[in-house]
């Protein structure tokens, strides 16, 4: 069954008549009429009113992708403001902003790109604004601005970032998966890494029968413009776009956000559920008066042979009738089956990003790198039928496990990573030590937890 695509609303004119750009570099604050540069910290010397937009190149916010089967669009946000720890990574530890747009995945699920920002960062840069004259209606990661570059073709969207590299896979408006990969400092290896992206996410598409027609890049020109260069010396045929921030300042200007990450996020609650009341217990028993009557043999037996009757001359018709209910619960079963195969299907995906998500960071580095990661997934045993009946289908989820080896910059870092992992999988540690360069290196196995 195909989950339910979102309906393409048409999107109202923004209300905000100021963008401010957040970059590694710097601000830019950008209106119809020109832009300045500002510093966070110097807002205050602002002389201008209006509404203003936060658009942010400087990874303050985050995207995740979760798959939601059975959610309808309009219930994701509601489910993810009730309940946004079971959806945003176990590193948070702090209250978070967050906001989702409702898409499809790549098997025709319901799923969200989810943006989320620590309250407490957001809330400072706004009260600042606020400070400075200029009225907030929102702030959105800026991979998700460029969205509104993308096209009904194939289109990647890449956000090179100095410690990750963030990449959006868009068929006909849909954001059908993300991937992250932890960036390396080298800039030819970091062009490296985004040519392999793009090769990863073209097979992606390829299964949804679609192929890569356009390249969206976002980040700085020492990678953007070599990344440029090597996708259109290989491949001619495909769009490459760079973003850079006046290009994203005129989309925030023209376009409706996507998601808006405000510190006034209403937390709904969840539509349509009644209220849990206690069941009161006891049935009332009604007494029917019985009643004998007695009857002449005869008429009994006349009865009874009418029915034979009947039951004679609908005899064929009954046979085809549970000859077609046969047939029916066969095709009902041979369905179940085919569900619960495809429900055993594994989203590497998914489960790869679930485990480079618990890699801690300082300073926006990563201070522990895998150096292997081996995966496996493996089904339990269903349990036997009962002697002469049908064995009922189970509903096999798959286990995965992982064997992996990695370099930790310093015991705390080491402490850190064995810590995050403990609270998302059964963790094996088979070795700890430090190497000669002074790095740690674990050994380890681990499980999924149920």
């Amino acid at each position: 069954m195909t989950a339910r695509k979102p309906r393409k609303k048409r999107s109202p004119p923004p209300r905000h008549t100021h963008v401010l750009i957040l970059a590694p570099e710097g601000g830019r604050l950008v209106h119809r009429k020109g832009s300045v540069d500002v510093q966070p910290g110097q807002l205050q010397g602002l002389k201008v009113r209006g509404m203003v937009r936060l658009v942010d190149l400087t990874g303050l916010t985050e995207t995740t992708y979760v798959t939601l089967p059975g959610f309808a669009p309009e219930d994701i946000l509601p489910a993810l403001t009730l309940s946004p720890g079971e959806y945003l990574p176990n590193t948070l530890q702090e209250d978070v902003l967050l906001d989702a747009l409702p898409t499809v995945n790549d098997q025709g699920e319901t799923a969200a790109l989810i943006a989320y920002a620590p309250q407490r960062v957001l809330a400072d840069l706004i009260t600042e604004l606020r400070q400075a004259g200029l009225t907030p209606v929102g702030a959105e990661p800026a991979i998700l601005t460029a969205l509104h570059d993308a096209d009904t073709r194939g289109t990647v969207v890449l956000h090179s970032q100095p410690h990750q590299h963030v990449g959006l896979m868009v068929v006909d408006g849909q954001v059908i998966g993300r991937t992250r990969v932890p960036a390396t400092e080298a800039p030819e290896e970091r062009v490296d890494q985004l040519y392999q992206m793009v090769g990863g996410m073209a097979s992606l598409l390829g299964s949804v029968q679609s192929a890569v027609e356009h390249v969206v890049l976002l980040g700085d020109p020492e990678t953007t413009e070599p990344m440029r260069a090597l996708v259109e010396q290989n491949n001619p045929d495909v769009q490459v776009t760079v973003l850079r921030g006046e290009n994203l300042a005129q989309f925030a200007l023209t376009h409706a956000p996507l998601v808006t990450l405000s510190p006034h996020l209403p937390r709904r609650q969840a539509e349509g559920r009644p209220p849990l009341w206690p069941l009161a217990a006891g049935l009332a028993a009604g007494l029917l008066p019985f009643g004998v009557v007695t009857v002449q043999s005869a008429g009994i037996l006349r009865q009874m042979q009418a029915e034979q009757r009947v039951l004679d001359q609908n005899r064929v018709p009954l046979q085809e009738y549970a000859d077609l209910q046969a047939r029916e619960q066969a095709a009902t079963r041979t369905v179940q089956e085919a569900q619960t195969i495809l429900g055993a299907r594994v989203n590497w995906r998914e489960h790869l990003t679930r485990v480079t998500d618990q890699l801690p960071e300082q300073g926006g580095r990563y201070t522990v790198r895998l150096g292997t990661l081996d995966a496996a997934a493996t089904l339990p045993t269903p349990a036997p039928a009962p002697e002469g009946q049908p064995a009922p289908l189970p509903t096999l989820t798959p286990s995965v496990t992982y064997t992996f080896s990695a370099y930790a910059a310093s015991r705390a870092a080491a402490t850190n990573v064995i810590t995050n992992f403990e609270q998302t999988f059964h963790l094996n540690l088979e070795q700890l030590s430090k190497e000669p360069d002074g790095q740690w290196l674990l050994r380890a196995s681990m499980q999924e937890k149920p």
